[in-house]
């Protein structure tokens, strides 16, 4: 029949798959909508959903395991100073943060899940900072 559109499984599932992910980028394009927020922590699996301009002054990439970045980088950066870090990661992932943080002086002021994903995005932030809108 003229005028009748096929489509195959894949190219549905494909299709459906690329609307959720459009949901999602809104969301992700806000993920340091806190003023103070110095560092984005992406899971490397979400990094191809993230906006081509920068989102703080500086993203850092883990593939789930947040060992490296807590021993490197949060850690000594929290003993020394304060500081606002938002990320979009996976749950586990934040789990240990939120935990670790704790004993620094941080704590969890936002926690989302993000539409069509197994993301979460997230800020963390020295205790008796204001929590988001």
């Amino acid at each position: 029949m003229a005028g009748i559109a096929t489509v195959d499984r894949r190219v549905f599932v494909s299709g459906c798959a690329g609307l959720l992910v459009a949901g999602a980028l809104p969301a992700l394009a806000a993920a340091t909508d806190h003023p103070e927020a110095e560092w984005l922590v992406v899971d490397r699996r979400f990094l191809s959903l993230l906006p081509r301009q920068p989102l703080a002054r500086r993203t850092l990439a883990i593939d789930g395991d947040v060992t490296a970045l807590w021993r490197d980088t949060l850690q000594p950066l929290w003993r020394e100073r304060g500081a606002v870090i938002a990320g979009i990661t996976r749950e586990p992932a934040l789990f240990c943060l939120e935990h670790l943080a704790q004993g620094l002086r941080h704590h969890l002021l936002r926690r989302e899940a993000l539409a069509g994903t197994d993301a979460v995005r997230w800020t963390l932030a020295p205790v008796g900072t204001r929590g988001l809108a």
